[in-house]
């Protein structure tokens, strides 16, 4: 049964292909990230499902001020329709492209180079967002019925905080005791990493409120820039306090990462009376995230002291540790359909980025996440292997008939 899956998966290259550079085209950036959400893109893929004859699709579209934000399910129903169902959780949502002059591509009009197909989001999510919905189609094609219902999601919101995605859909109560969770969102290159679990996940906006003034007479302000700065060179301290290493982990330290600054002032000429940055946390299970912020606290009143500003730093999300047992059953099939199908030997890890698994593992639901990738999420230039595209079509697709 399997080698005709994979045969059929083979007659679909071509077509999944085409299907990955059409959903590239579609921009789906979060407002909250100054795009207009991902809409157009939930209605490719319920196109999608349509083609490939889910026996029912299902919206739960989240409300918010910026409109509705869209969140598919669809469902194909398995032998034994009363057993805990296999959910697969993919996104909508693309992160903005940058920079544009770093990109040697259009991020919204992919390219095909070298077996390689270029474009924001081509990765990270929508590889593995197709090669789940082909594994599905190859399944339906051939008549094969799975022994469990299975369900597949596209959720929205997953690059910010999921407030309109994952945890909007586990608030309305869709799961149910047994239920299984593969999430195809990061792995290695080799596709020997399978991930059960993942670090606690802090963000953090630091805002520092000095004096303006023109910047030729310095001395009559107090340069929010300069001591926000002075700020972000104190988390050496940090990181040297939160210096442990867990091998189980990839990678096997905590890290601390300033990343996004807001603009402060247009011009050249004055000195900035604010400044706002934001920090990205991962932290190994053995910190508590409490430690953390109290260390913070720390190097606040320190900065303020020596700079005479005044600093708030707000919580934007907070995320505990998550972890399911490596001997799950998801986990098992997983590992055996890796290492048929790629001729790796798994590596069962935890990771520092974070996915939706985290949300249902909260809840005491065992959830595991793979994919064969390059890693070029959130970069310039991000590609998706067409070869990944098929060899994770044929693992989703094996663990399909498996389960």
């Amino acid at each position: 049964m399997e080698k005709d899956v994979f045969a059929e998966l083979t007659k679909l290259k071509k077509e999944m292909v085409g299907s990955l550079m059409e959903l590239v085209k579609i921009p789906a950036i979060s407002p909250q990230s100054g795009g207009k959400g991902e809409a157009e893109k939930s209605k490719f893929v319920e196109e999608l499902c349509n083609d490939i004859g889910f026996d029912e699709i299902i919206h739960y579209d989240a409300p918010s001020r910026q409109g509705k934000r869209p969140n598919l399910i669809a469902k194909i129903k398995g032998r034994k329709s009363g057993s805990p169902r296999l959910w697969i959780i993919t996104h909508l949502d693309v992160v903005p492209p940058g920079n544009l002059k770093l990109w040697k591509t259009h991020p919204f009009a992919p390219e095909i180079r070298k077996g390689k197909i270029f474009g924001r989001g081509t990765e990270d999510n929508g590889q593995d967002l197709i090669a789940a919905l082909y594994a599905l189609k190859a399944i339906k094609n051939l008549g094969i019925t799975p022994e469990r219902d299975i369900y597949f999601a596209a959720c929205s919101d997953e690059e910010t905080i999921s407030k309109y995605g994952m945890k909007y859909l586990i608030n309305r109560n869709l799961f149910k005791k047994g239920d299984l969770f593969l999430v195809p969102d990061g792995g290695s290159p080799d596709g020997s990493l399978i991930q059960v679990a993942e670090k606690s996940l802090l963000w953090l906006q630091i805002e520092t409120t000095g004096k303006q003034c023109h910047a030729s007479i310095p001395e009559q302000g107090i340069n929010a820039l300069e001591a926000g700065s002075y700020f972000i060179g104190r988390l050496k301290n940090l990181r040297k306090a939160f210096g442990k290493k867990d091998p189980f982990y990839e990678p096997p330290y905590s890290s601390f990462a300033p990343t996004k600054r807001l603009e402060n002032i247009p011009n050249i000429n004055t000195i900035p009376g604010t400044d706002t940055f934001f920090i990205d946390c991962r932290i190994l299970p053995c910190y508590e995230i409490s430690e953390v912020l109290k260390f913070l606290e720390k190097i606040k009143k320190e900065v303020e002291r020596e700079k005479k500003v005044k600093i708030k730093i707000k919580i934007i999300q907070k995320e505990e540790a998550t972890k399911t047992k490596r001997h799950s059953p998801i986990a098992k099939v997983l590992k055996k359909a890796v290492e048929r199908v790629c001729g790796v030997k798994p590596r069962v890890r935890g990771v520092g980025w974070g996915t939706c698994a985290a949300f249902v593992r909260k809840l005491g639901y065992p959830a595991v996440v793979w994919s064969k990738v390059e890693r070029t999420a959130h970069s310039p230039n991000e590609y998706a292997k067409i070869e990944n595209l098929l060899t994770d079509s044929k693992v989703f697709a094996s663990v399909f008939i498996s389960l």
